[in-house]
């Protein structure tokens, strides 16, 4: 099965979503983000929860100008 890599050319949808912080949660030991350039911003909807439980996080930034943006925010926390 090839998978179809040119999905910039693909009709895009809404999805519904939440943040972090929307999801009430009582506990956090751990957060994965790799959502192709979208990590900040995810970030960002879960501040109280990051700030609060202080999990652990492995983070795959593969947009540069990011990486400074995300290391500056996780150190305001």
């Amino acid at each position: 099965m090839e998978l179809d890599r040119d999905w910039r050319h693909k009709e895009l949808k809404n999805v519904p979503t939440l943040t972090i912080d929307q999801l009430g949660l009582d506990r956090l030991d751990f957060v994965k983000l790799d959502i192709e350039g979208m990590e900040y911003r995810a970030m960002r909807g879960g501040y109280e929860t990051i700030k609060k439980f202080k999990p652990k996080m492995l983070i795959e930034v593969d947009r540069s100008q990011q990486r400074l943006l995300i290391l500056e925010w996780l150190h305001s926390l």
